[in-house]
């Protein structure tokens, strides 16, 4: 599956590598990658080096001790060289803290390059879609041995990729029920209300409504889907795209630059001015 998403070459950095069967086996199965595997402790180093001396593979790197909760990346040692193609984490989110999810967005944010792609693998809970009788069981074992522990909302974890800047773009249903998901860069731009105003990350991803109040801008909104009004505003500079045909502008408010902030997305940096035409 990693063949079908990643490019034929490139560097990837292992979150939770454990015993190094991963590190191994995709060392093995892509030989124009170089692979840094990782764990939050450095127990099993000796697997790792074990498992991969086994395969016959030279494209994989020292491991490193690195803690996703840690604010650097690595934990210790020498800084990461450059930004990394892909980063791979599997099996890790139900079985580490809910905090976890939010660290490991924000890293790979940090340290992916622009082209690059988190790949996450594991059993989620999905809404409208019914989790299986075994994925129910493990979930519950998972908690009753640590409450912090369990099966993650697919939403919940999509939530915290796009606080950090990163989209899902793709889903792959696997065996046993699990998911193979790819998160990427998102494109990041600037925005402000008013040409004094305070700058805010707009995100290319999401509607400029949801990127302003993520940064806690006060703009007033109802619907949400750009046909009650309650949002306009003015775009003074900058560009910005919509998803549906006509959303909710008369040809003079367009004419005269008016914007819906809950269904613009942005396509550059921008300047709004407003509540109001």
């Amino acid at each position: 599956m990693l063949r079908r998403i990643l490019p034929a070459q490139g560097v990837a950095l292992e979150i939770a590598s454990g015993t190094g069967q991963h590190a191994a086996w995709f060392a093995a199965g892509l030989p124009g990658w170089q692979w840094q595997p990782s764990d939050a402790q450095a127990d099993a180093f000796g697997s790792i080096a074990a498992w991969c001396a086994q395969a016959g593979v030279a494209n994989v790197r020292e491991p490193v001790v690195l803690d996703v909760l840690a604010p650097r990346w690595p934990a210790s040692g020498a800084a990461f060289a450059a930004p990394f193609d892909a980063i791979y984490c599997a099996n890790m989110l139900h079985i580490s803290p809910w905090a976890t999810c939010a660290a490991l967005m924000q890293g790979a944010a940090r340290h992916l390059a622009p082209q690059g792609a988190l790949v996450t693998y594991g059993p989620y809970l999905e809404r409208d879609v019914p989790t299986s009788p075994g994925n129910r069981a493990f979930d519950a074992s998972l908690r009753q041995r640590n409450p912090a522990w369990g099966l993650r909302s697919l939403e919940d974890v999509t939530h915290q990729a796009t606080l950090a800047g990163l989209r899902l773009s793709e889903r792959f249903e696997m065996p046993a029920n699990n998911l193979l998901l790819v998160f990427r860069p998102s494109q990041r731009f600037t925005a402000r209300v008013g040409q004094d105003g305070k700058p805010f990350t707009a995100w290319g991803h999401q509607t400029l409504l949801a990127s302003a109040e993520q940064a806690g801008v006060n703009w007033p909104s109802s619907c949400r889907n750009g046909t009650c009004r309650t949002c306009i505003g003015r775009l003074v500079q900058g560009q910005v795209r919509y998803e549906i045909p006509w959303p909710g502008l008369s040809i003079e408010e367009k004419a005269e630059d008016g914007v819906l902030p809950c269904v613009a997305f942005p396509t550059s940096d921008v300047v709004l001015t407003g509540p109001g035409l």
